[in-house]
């Protein structure tokens, strides 16, 4: 095992951290522990015998035919032990804690995967100065890393702020330094040669030799990677990245005209700003003008722009001055065009025809329209008026020579249209009037020279229905005439329909219903009603009380339409009668008799007893009951009120006789002994809670059996129901 020679102090603050020596097997003087995991890895621990001097931990280690991954430093591998150096294999991605603790060490190389580093992982190694991190990425750093004696180390990294701002390594931030520091900017202007890079190395102890692969002289970002080769033997791939700009490439566009309509003229330009005796040929394509110009463009001026594409890879184009392509007018001829328009109408809106338009232009654009001129007025006669035409001003067209056209004024077209008018069934026709459409110049039908006239083929005998009225025979000088028939619509003439009151008394079936008519023409009767009216009434047998409206529809004529008037159904009340058969004189205490009286009309019955101390009437379901507790005599009364459809009943009455009969009466089964001592009831050989009820149902005493005998004191008399176990009683209390 390990011999440690350490003190108290250092025993007491390694005594949490050490769980174990033990290791799983030991290959040329290392001792390893097999990691957890489907990957065959390993972790380097300590065992039997203490590490001294230089130590070198291999990326893999066989033992017993398995080949094992070297991925981490376990917990106090190396703490103590008398080690001046280690070279850690580039497989490690773990130190545990406590791993080089108080270890003699001097310097270290972290290889690129390491991402981790334990607690008081390097504490207290007074001799480590230098610590080299060969990563672009940081190892997380657990409390204490580096403690103690650690004023004049320094950790050389490949990016100082990076590692900075990675966990727990702000700590040391002061003793970070950074392996080269490039001295220009990482940008330069594109000149056809690879640029100059400048640096400085950081690592004053030790000579620099910096190589590099493949300097790109070419516009763009490009990474490069600086072998950095140390005079102590340490190599490191230093990347750097830098952007080359495109050179800026001056375009001046020349200017440029056109007339209107004609096809654009081939655009010119001048280059200037190429650098290493290159010219247009390096573009991928030829430089591109562009003017937002067509054939039919109006005329004026429109810039010529520069397609600022990505022409050539190491050039940025852009417009040093701006040109123009300015468009002229076309010159045309103009046409005034024959028109024709009505007699008495305005003069229409003259049309034109163009000699020497462009582009497919149907005219010409005015922006000023043309004076046309002509004698012709809207009283004008029929004839033909020369038109004229001059002036006008057109935004692309220059106007050279007018040519004038011819007015031509003809009839206007008259519409005389007999006027439609109704009558009713059996009147003679009226008068026929004439609508017309068409007059000109205040004309009115007085300009006619024959005036129209109208027939048809309907009489006062006619049907209802639709007949023409045809126009004809209208003449005049300067209209064009033509006609358009009216129609005479014969009308149903109205008969009025009046339904008959009736009534009934409620539950009688309804009567038959009547009805009388006036309004017939031309000696007409009843007999020419194809359709008899039917009747609706909402009112049926047993239908409420009340007036209830007699409606008639549904009646049809060939000449005749239909107004009804309702009448009126009324319904009254009907009488009714109690009906009672029983027999009250022999009836015993203790009993519950039914009371059996009836209505004829089905209503419920009333009953009323006086105040008595022989009985009492209680309703249970709609059931009325006598319930009787004392011996003697009452007059009983029946009672039917009435209600909206039935008038009340003759009342009845029975008198009611009760004579002495047994205080108690069994209900139901055979129920223990029960018997009753003025208003105390006794219960002998109850062996279940005695419950105890009165006649509506409502429990008012609930007790559990006491000994033998159960004594239950009532606060009043009356009729009770009392039960236990599965029987029930009925007792009286006096």
């Amino acid at each position: 095992m390990k011999t440690f020679k350490i003190g108290l102090l250092a025993i007491a603050m390694l005594w949490g951290s050490i769980a174990s020596w033990g290791y799983t097997f030991e290959v040329d003087g290392i001792y390893y522990n097999v990691n957890a995991g489907a990957e065959p890895t390993v972790s380097v621990t300590s065992g039997d015998a203490a590490y001294q001097g230089h130590v070198s931990i291999p990326e893999s280690v066989t033992y017993e035919g398995i080949t094992y991954t070297v991925t981490k430093i376990g917990d106090n591998a190396f703490s103590y032990d008398d080690i001046t150096s280690v070279d850690l294999p580039s497989t490690l991605v773990n130190i545990g804690k406590n791993a080089f603790a108080s270890t003699k060490i001097t310097s270290i190389i972290f290889p690129e995967k390491l991402n981790y580093i334990g607690a008081s992982a390097f504490d207290n190694c007074e001799q480590l100065k230098e610590v080299f991190l060969l990563g672009d990425e940081y190892p997380a750093l657990y409390n204490y890393c580096f403690e103690r004696n650690y004023f004049s180390r320094k950790f050389y990294v490949k990016d100082k702020d990076k590692c900075s701002k990675t966990s727990r390594w702000y700590w040391y931030e002061d003793a970070i330094v950074q392996y080269v520091t490039f001295d220009n900017s990482n940008e330069f202007t594109y000149t056809g040669q690879v640029p100059e890079v400048n640096y400085t190395n950081n690592l004053t102890f030790y000579e620099l030799n910096m190589q590099t692969e493949n300097m790109q002289k070419n516009a763009g970002t490009h990474t490069v990677n600086f072998r950095a080769r140390y005079s102590n033997g340490l190599e490191v791939d230093i990347p750097y990245t830098y952007t080359i700009d495109q050179a800026p490439l001056a375009v001046e566009i020349h200017e440029a005209e056109k007339i209107y309509g004609d096809p654009n003229p081939s655009l010119t330009y001048t280059l200037s700003g190429f650098v290493n005796n290159e010219d247009e040929s390096v573009f991928r394509k030829p430089l591109q003008l562009s003017v937002y110009c067509f054939r039919g463009s109006d005329v004026g001026e429109y810039p010529i722009n520069l397609n600022t594409e990505d022409y050539a890879e190491n050039y940025k184009v852009y417009l040093y001055r701006q040109g123009y392509l300015r468009v002229k007018k076309a010159p045309i001829t103009v046409k005034v065009n024959d028109q024709t328009r009505l007699y008495g109408d305005s003069n229409p809106q003259f049309t034109f025809s163009f000699e020497g338009l462009k582009n497919d232009d149907t005219t010409p654009n005015l922006t000023v329209d043309f004076k046309v001129s002509t004698t012709a007025k809207a009283t004008s006669e029929v004839g033909i008026y020369d038109v004229t035409a001059s002036g006008g001003v057109a935004k692309n067209y220059e106007f050279t020579e007018f040519q004038g056209g011819k007015l031509f004024v003809t009839q206007a077209p008259l519409i005389i249209e007999a006027q439609s008018s109704t009558r009713t069934y059996g009147s003679e026709n009226a008068p026929f009037k004439f609508i017309y459409s068409g007059f000109k110049n205040n004309d009115t039908a007085t300009s006619l020279t024959r005036l129209p006239e109208a027939t048809t083929d309907a009489t006062a005998a006619s049907d209802a229905g639709s007949y023409s009225i045809v126009p004809y025979g209208a003449e005049a000088k300067n209209y064009n005439i033509s006609y358009k028939n009216g129609t005479l619509t014969v009308q149903k003439a109205t008969l009025l329909a009046t339904v008959g009151n009736v009534s009934r008394t409620y539950g009688e079936k309804n009567p038959e219903f009547t009805v009388t008519y006036s309004g017939f023409v031309n000696q007409e009767d009843e007999s020419e009603i194809l359709i008899r009216p039917q009747f609706n009434c909402k009112a049926g047998q047993w239908t409420d009380v009340g007036s209830y409206p007699i409606v008639a529809s549904g009646a049809e004529a060939t000449n005749y339409t239909f107004n009804y008037q309702n009448g009126v159904l009324t319904i009254g009340k009907a009488t009714q009668e109690i009906l009672w058969e029983q027999d009250l004189t022999d009836i015993r205490t203790g009993t519950q008799v039914e009371l059996t009286a009836t209505a004829t009309s089905g209503l419920p019955i009333e009953y009323e007893l006086g105040a008595n101390d022989v009985a009492t009437v209680y309703e249970a379901n709609g059931t009325y009951y006598l319930d009787c507790y004392g011996v003697g005599e009452v007059y009983i009364k029946a009672k039917q009120q009435g209600n909206q459809n039935y008038y009340s009943a003759v009342r009845l009455s029975k008198k009611l006789v009760v004579n002495d009969g047994s205080s108690i009466g069994a209900v139901t089964g055979d129920a223990p002994l029960i018997t009753v001592d003025k208003r105390t009831i006794k219960v002998n050989g109850a062996k279940a809670q005695i419950q105890v009820y009165d006649t509506t149902g409502r429990l008012v005493k609930n007790v559990s059996p006491v000994g033998k005998l159960t004594l239950i004191e009532m606060a009043k008399p009356g009729i009770f129901i009392v039960r236990t176990q599965s029987m029930s009683s009925k007792v009286v209390l006096r």
